[in-house]
């Protein structure tokens, strides 16, 4: 459901970007949520990265089935997708409102470079 409502926001800003001028703070604001919308996944530090790489891992072995299992029902990849597709219709669409948050935007996708989906994260790469 969330997918196809930041589909329409994004249909709405390539097909009228004049009228989207006094929601482009919300806008900012909703696709700074939306793009880090990932309720199945905790991303780690670099930090908790290593310490995780220095445990022995006996034990972990019986839950490799059960993650393939969780991320085959996830769907949250598709309200970061819609995101970004909304800050690509932004940047494409309303070209004379991008001074104020040209510099915020990029943030928000460099921030997600560490995206684990693959089809979110070309999107990214293509937007940047």
């Amino acid at each position: 459901m969330a997918e196809a409502s930041l589909s329409t926001i994004e249909n709405l800003i390539r097909k009228c970007p004049e009228c989207c001028e006094p929601s482009l703070s919300s806008i900012y604001k909703l696709t700074g949520e939306a793009i880090t919308y990932d309720p199945n996944y905790t991303y780690m530090s670099d930090d908790e990265d290593e310490a995780m790489d220095e445990d022995d891992g006996e034990g972990w072995d019986d839950f490799e089935d059960e993650g393939d299992q969780i991320d085959a029902d996830d769907t949250a990849w598709k309200v970061r997708k819609s995101s970004v597709k909304i800050i690509d219709a932004v940047c494409v669409s309303c070209p004379g409102f991008l001074r104020e948050y040209w510099f915020k935007y990029i943030d928000l996708l460099k921030n997600r470079f560490i995206e684990r989906d693959d089809n979110v994260k070309c999107d990214i790469l293509s937007t940047f």
